[in-house]
């Protein structure tokens, strides 16, 4: 059957790549950042903190509270400084030190930023897999085999899929169990709901932040995969995909006030910043940004495939 057929594609791609020593490294490189973080916050805990917690939570409630008297905030400004208002009433309140980074919630808050390692490691594999094939001569002989050109290319987008998903899972699997087994204390995330502040569970706060963050991986990866595809240069494809993540942020709160912005994929990859609202571009929705990225994405795998089911192996 065909789809028998694609899976035993995807089991012969999966081997190839952890045949490689590159893939050994970025997963040890991955584990290896959980618990450089982890060193790092409890070496920070461990330091002789003096300081008033609650001295300076009233002096930063007396600054916003200036700001906001002040009038010069716009809607929107105005709304994330009466959030952190209530947010530092409530701390002070109920005694709440957010300082402290001796718990489980604030480690697992804090890795977070790991999704970067998840989405640099997704790139290059995205890269390099279809790169990597023209770049030794065993294209030729890949090609050669009875299967459809599309489905080779296929098995090399899903097995990187693949592999960016279960990096993200074990990332976060290990976080989490880390932050049961070092720290004591639970911790814990507090939001703004209205006017009312709830209690969120830091492991499911943290798994969501990495399911949004699948948004701007997939992109990524998309991207990355086509540009190894057409160019047959992974360094080239890494390079491009790396500087317009990293780079988009200030392009896109240049030209923010342009209409035409909103409408590039990069622009609409945040989405945890649109559901909290914080984006550059006002006014998007996650359903605006779901059919941009989607899209682009059609257009980014039909580009890919017409390139790889035209390429000529002995050029």
């Amino acid at each position: 059957m065909e789809a028998d057929k694609l899976i035993k594609l995807i089991k012969n791609e999966w081997v190839k790549l952890w045949a490689k020593k590159a893939t050994w490294v970025m997963l040890i490189m991955s584990i290896l950042s959980i618990f450089i973080l982890l060193g790092g916050m409890k070496w920070i805990s461990s330091l002789d903190n003096t300081n008033d917690w609650k001295k300076n939570q009233q002096i930063t409630i007396n600054e916003m509270q200036k700001e906001l008297d002040s009038g010069q905030l716009d809607a929107k400004e105005a709304k994330m400084y009466k959030d952190d208002l209530t947010l530092a009433h409530y701390k002070l309140e109920h005694d709440i030190d957010d300082t402290n980074m001796n718990t489980g919630g604030s480690f697992l808050s804090n890795s977070k930023f790991l999704v970067m390692f998840i989405s640099l490691f997704s790139v290059i594999v995205a890269a390099g897999i279809v790169s990597f094939e023209f770049s030794t001569g065993t294209i030729k002989m890949l090609l050669t085999r009875p299967i459809a050109r599309w489905k080779i290319l296929l098995s090399k987008l899903l097995t990187t899929f693949i592999f960016s998903i279960t990096l993200g899972l074990l990332t976060y699997v290990i976080s989490l169990l880390s932050s049961l087994v070092f720290f004591s204390e639970k911790g814990q995330i507090l939001t703004v709901v209205g006017n009312k502040v709830i209690e969120k569970s830091p492991a499911f706060d943290v798994l969501k932040e990495y399911g949004l963050a699948y948004g701007e991986i997939t992109m990524s990866v998309l991207f990355a995969f086509m540009l190894g595809t057409l160019f047959r240069s992974s360094s080239l494809a890494i390079g491009l995909t790396l500087f317009i993540t990293f780079a988009s942020g200030t392009f896109i709160a240049l030209l923010s006030q342009y209409t035409f912005v909103k409408y590039l994929w990069f622009s609409v990859t945040d989405l945890s910043g649109i559901l909290a609202d914080t984006s550059f571009i006002p006014g998007l929705t996650i359903g605006f940004a779901l059919t941009i990225m989607a899209i682009y994405a059609v257009i980014f795998i039909i580009v890919s495939f017409l390139i790889f089911n035209k390429r000529d192996v002995t050029a």
